[in-house]
């Protein structure tokens, strides 16, 4: 027979505790901790939602765009390019007059991102240089020699590692003076007065081998034959400081005209410059040009002497 065991107040006083403890722990672990994650749980109607709960992991991807970073001080730096290799160049430098001793020759060798490295050799005294333990790669080569010589043409070419290739290399002269001409009105018209002007440049070359041509005055120029056209006044004058002088003349008949000029500079040890240039064509203003389309007839017009030349299309 059981006996009824009654508990006395202190007893109750610590088990009714314990209880409800057991109690609250059970309804934590069938319910979850946060009443989000309970199904068909929502907020009341008309409630304003507040967002994740403190401690919630967010999906969201942050945007990043707009955040600017501090700049980093440094500099940016290149590997230095190579300046030997196992390829071979040489070759002779020729003027028209023969081989050039002391000529400057230009090595350039292509680099990435369009860089050029330089490699220049002087030629010995029998005008022969030589550039060994070259790398390979694409190369453009020419040869000059202040004041006088240069090449304007340089020879492009691609040189494999390892290569040996003869090259050899021709300038020409480029000490005398060049004439260029141009006339005022243009096109000139027949009958009426127009200005020949030639300037005179004496071209050199540089310390980098490039040509250039600079205006000089003290050359005396001379219209020697004006061909088709009539001279008014003068046909000698010396250059101003822009290297130019002026010649007067006047169209007798209308189409192309040449006309030859002597250019004698100040050092009287040099042959003076005798060229025949080409001119603008004389225009005849009276003349009128008729046009017809197939099957129609030719027909003419005159206007006067004052009118420009028209085109006439019959149709």
């Amino acid at each position: 027979m059981i006996r009824a065991h009654r508990l006395n107040a202190r007893q109750l006083g610590v088990l009714i505790p314990l209880a409800l403890a057991v109690l609250l722990f059970s309804s934590f672990l069938v319910r979850g901790w946060h009443s989000a994650d309970v199904p068909n749980l929502h907020a009341p109607g008309g409630s304003a939602s507040s967002g994740p709960p403190s401690g919630a992991t967010s999906t969201t991807t942050a945007n990043l765009a707009d955040v600017q970073l501090q700049a980093v001080g440094g500099t940016t730096t290149r590997p230095q390019p190579r300046t030997t290799g196992t390829a071979h160049l040489s070759g002779g430098v020729n003027a028209p007059d023969g081989f050039v001793p002391g000529a400057m020759v230009r090595v350039e060798r292509a680099l990435d991102g369009g860089d050029l490295q330089h490699l220049d050799v002087v030629a010995g005294p029998d005008g022969h240089w030589d550039l060994p333990n070259v790398p390979g790669g694409r190369f453009r080569i020419r040869a000059f020699l202040p004041p006088s010589l240069a090449q304007t043409e340089a020879q492009v070419f691609f040189l494999t590692e390892g290569e040996e290739r003869t090259v050899d290399l021709t300038v020409e002269r480029f000490d005398t003076a060049a004439l260029a001409v141009g006339v005022a009105p243009d096109p000139p018209l027949i009958g009426q007065p127009v200005n020949l002007v030639v300037q005179v440049a004496v071209r050199t070359v540089g310390p980098d081998g490039v040509v250039r041509s600079t205006p000089t005055s003290g050359f005396v120029v001379t219209l020697a034959n004006p061909g088709s056209w009539t001279l008014r006044g003068t046909g000698q004058a010396a250059t101003s400081a822009a290297g130019q002088v002026t010649f007067e003349l006047q169209c007798r008949t209308a189409g192309p005209n040449q006309v030859q000029l002597v250019a004698r500079g100040p050092d009287a040890s040099k042959p003076p410059l005798q060229e025949t240039v080409a001119v603008p064509d004389c225009v005849d203003p009276s003349a009128t040009t008729t046009t017809t389309s197939a099957g129609a007839p030719s027909t003419s017009a005159s206007t006067s002497t004052t009118a420009p030349a028209t085109t006439t299309t019959a149709r």
